[in-house]
């Protein structure tokens, strides 16, 4: 927040995590595939955490209720913390190179109550609409990325995309957007790259905004 004035229509906050604090949290990462529906399904049924999952790097601007513009900000997952394949997802098969996938904490549809906690992407404007990407130029110019959000409690419901033509600094970009989301529900979203177009990054950037 250095050289940074904060006023009331906006704030930024930065919360960083250690990468061992990091580690420690995602210590049940093997538990994160979707089970099978049951009676009585909740959130931590599909993807149990222990008081919830603090995601690494996580860069938030928030944005009050009729605020200039929609909360948004980035995410920087360094690239130890994507585990191998492609968590089940037919949209990117690992036939097609998809081997390295990271699954964030909840993003919001409107009115969701109680809010998750830790509330990493807060919707205060209850906004029934996210968007997130990976056309940012630190991901450089090799990098192929591919992008899943999913209904939390519903996984069919899904949107993937895999490359953005009009990002010209790198075509194999991603942008994807569900909208419209549902109130109260919650969602996830996995963003996946291949191992073979790394090079020397040492992290992936994502971009996320209400809408």
């Amino acid at each position: 927040m250095k050289g940074r004035r904060m006023t009331p229509k906006s704030k930024k906050i930065i919360a960083c995590a250690t990468l061992a604090g990091v580690v420690a949290a995602l210590s049940g990462c093997q538990s994160m595939r979707p089970e099978g529906r049951k009676t009585g399904i909740t959130d931590n049924d599909v993807y149990p955490y222990d008081n919830g999952k603090i995601d690494p790097y996580v860069e938030l601007v928030l944005n009050p209720p009729g605020g200039p513009s929609p909360s948004d900000g980035t995410l920087g997952i360094p690239v130890g913390l994507f585990l191998n394949g492609n968590n089940g997802q037919s949209c990117f098969p690992t036939s097609a190179g998809w081997d390295r996938y990271y699954v964030t904490f909840y993003f919001l549809g409107p009115n969701v109550s109680p809010p998750p906690n830790p509330n990493n992407y807060p919707n205060p404007e209850n906004l029934a609409s996210v968007t997130v990407d990976t056309l940012l130029t630190a991901n450089g110019a090799n990098l192929d990325t591919g992008i899943v959000i999913l209904d939390n409690l519903n996984p069919a419901s899904k949107v993937c995309n895999d490359n953005t033509p009009s990002f010209a600094s790198n075509t194999n970009l991603s942008s994807a957007t569900f909208t419209p989301t549902g109130s109260g529900k919650k969602y996830r979203v996995t963003i996946f790259y291949k191992s073979s177009t790394l090079g020397g990054l040492s992290e992936v950037k994502m971009h996320w905004k209400y809408p």
